[in-house]
């Protein structure tokens, strides 16, 4: 049997990962809610490669940045809070949000949805649950983007 890993201390952050979708804005809203209460810091970071290992992850750096502002200001607003932190990093999103989890209190990735439709969790959230160095949590929502029809 493989120990637990260390739990961070609360002064860690707690980190998000984002790709854009509707469970990963809702994730970082949820984890907002969680680093407020807590008073700790919030780690937003979206992981880009290329060529993407995924339709949901950005191939390349402009994209993960625009990615990762817009989920921000989508939850936030246009007044971004002090205690929220950025980070765009090249690699596929498993490794880097594993790599990320070794410095949080907690790690939240939100679930996988195509076309509204909920699939449950999607391979990067299975593989944070199992892979992460802190505790981990697949956040559901009932949020989902409005169709072309609805806009």
């Amino acid at each position: 049997m493989t120990p637990s890993p260390p739990c961070a201390s609360a002064a860690a952050p707690v980190i998000v990962g984002v790709d854009g979708s509707p469970g990963s804005v809702a994730a970082l809203r949820h984890g907002a809610r969680i680093a407020k209460t807590r008073g700790a810091q919030l780690l937003a970071v979206t992981a880009w490669d290329s060529p993407p290992l995924s339709t949901s992850e950005p191939g390349d750096a402009d994209e993960a940045h625009r990615v990762l502002e817009t989920a921000a200001h989508e939850v936030f607003g246009t007044r971004l809070p002090g205690w929220l932190r950025t980070s765009v990093v090249r690699g596929p999103a498993r490794t880097i949000l594993r790599d990320a989890s070794l410095g949080g209190q907690l790690l939240i990735v939100g679930e996988q949805r195509r076309g509204g439709v909920e699939h449950g969790a999607g391979s990067v959230s299975s593989m944070m649950v199992v892979g992460s160095a802190c505790p981990a949590l697949i956040f559901h929502s009932t949020a989902r983007r409005p169709t072309a029809r609805e806009r």
